[in-house]
């Protein structure tokens, strides 16, 4: 997933306190980025193989001739084809680059990463610490979406924590890369939500 806002500058940027911290921290959060200890096994990328799709999908989280218009990627394959490996290790290459906005890796059998209820609220809680012009924006839409619960549906999820505080970012923003992997290891009860944060 990569959003189409762009901005360069970092004017505005607000300073974390304590206040906005507990805001935060009052979402639904797991640690699921691509440095998760849970993704050990999937950072084992052997140089210089997969060369080729790799080059494919830096160009594409730069925005590079040809994938302009393209603002999903959909890593597809059958089971034990690389595919993990391969979303790792774009995440750590976007990272180095300012690029990475978030990550999120599902992992079957972990209770909390194998569900739905976490995603969104950790990929905007990612997006603060890592995007210091959304920081401030960030914890103002938790701050009213917590005033709902912190069980939300999926759809109230994407519009007030992440597309409201995107949509205040300068359209000159470089590219701001999402990556969600392995979906299919949700539990068979959280399918239908998948399918609904697919559409979504």
């Amino acid at each position: 997933m990569r959003s189409s806002f762009l901005y360069k500058n970092l004017t505005d940027i607000s300073v974390p306190n304590e206040e906005d911290e507990a805001i935060l921290r009052d979402l639904p959060f797991v640690e699921a980025s691509y440095r998760s200890d849970h993704n050990r096994a999937k950072s084992q990328y052997l140089a210089g193989t997969r060369a080729g799709l790799l080059d494919e999908l830096e160009k594409w989280a730069k925005m590079d001739s040809g994938f302009v218009d393209q603002s999903i990627y959909i890593l597809s394959g059958t089971a034990g084809t690389g595919k993990s490996t391969i979303a790792y290790e774009v995440a750590r290459r976007l990272e180095a680059e300012n690029l990475l906005g978030a990550s999120f890796f599902f992992v079957r059998g972990a209770e909390k990463l194998s569900t739905t209820r976490f995603v969104l609220p950790t990929i905007a809680i990612q997006l603060a610490r890592s995007i210091p012009n959304l920081y401030h924006h960030i914890v103002e839409a938790a701050r009213t979406y917590l005033r709902h619960g912190t069980r939300q549906q999926l759809e109230f999820q994407l519009k007030d924590l992440l597309m409201e505080p995107l949509k205040r970012l300068p359209r000159d923003h470089s590219p701001l890369v999402i990556i969600i992997d392995a979906v299919d290891e949700c539990t068979e009860s959280a399918q239908d939500e998948v399918a609904q944060l697919l559409y979504l």
